[in-house]
């Protein structure tokens, strides 16, 4: 091999490897925009985030202690941050709002919205919704969002569990 083949397939090379790298890059940078988002929402209640999850333009973080779950989502006109208290949530639950469409003589269900919904003790108060999904803001398709739904939903639930069981929660 000759010295001009060996410059053209190092420029081959870096023309595929170098925009993979940028893109890890950016992700990186975003996952550490959203933390910092779900920490200094945290910080407001005294608490650091030590669990989370980060997807498209949402993340989910939960306390130490698991007593309070911080949640953020960006859209294109406005950042939605929420925190729920889990000593007040009476059960949580994953709200699925699908529909069915016919293609091809065989029906499949379509996700069109993905939510964790939070019932309150108080029955005076609203069911709060965490939006996981939502198919007129986030991609055409849903990636992991539902494991991530069930995942989250299991850990509110075990949680209220050990509070009810210490005598924290009342029914």
């Amino acid at each position: 091999m000759d010295f001009v083949t060996i410059i053209i397939a190092l420029i081959i090379i870096l023309v595929c490897v170098v925009p993979f790298i940028i893109m890890g890059r950016n992700n990186k940078k975003k996952e550490r925009q959203f933390l910092e988002t779900l920490s200094s929402l945290a910080g407001k209640y005294n608490a650091t985030v030590s669990q989370y999850d980060i997807w498209n333009h949402t993340a989910i973080g939960a306390d130490e202690g698991m007593n309070m779950i911080f949640f953020t989502k960006k859209s294109k006109n406005a950042t939605s941050l929420q925190q729920v208290a889990i000593a007040e949530i009476q059960k949580c639950r994953v709200v699925n709002t699908s529909r069915s469409v016919s293609h091809n003589n065989s029906n499949t269900a379509v996700i069109d919205k993905l939510e964790l919904a939070f019932q309150y003790q108080d029955r005076n108060r609203a069911e709060l919704f965490l939006n996981f999904f939502d198919v007129n803001t986030d991609s055409l398709t849903v990636s992991r969002e539902l494991h991530l739904a069930d995942k989250w939903c299991k850990l509110v639930n075990d949680r209220i569990g050990a509070l009810t069981k210490k005598g924290v929660a009342v029914n």
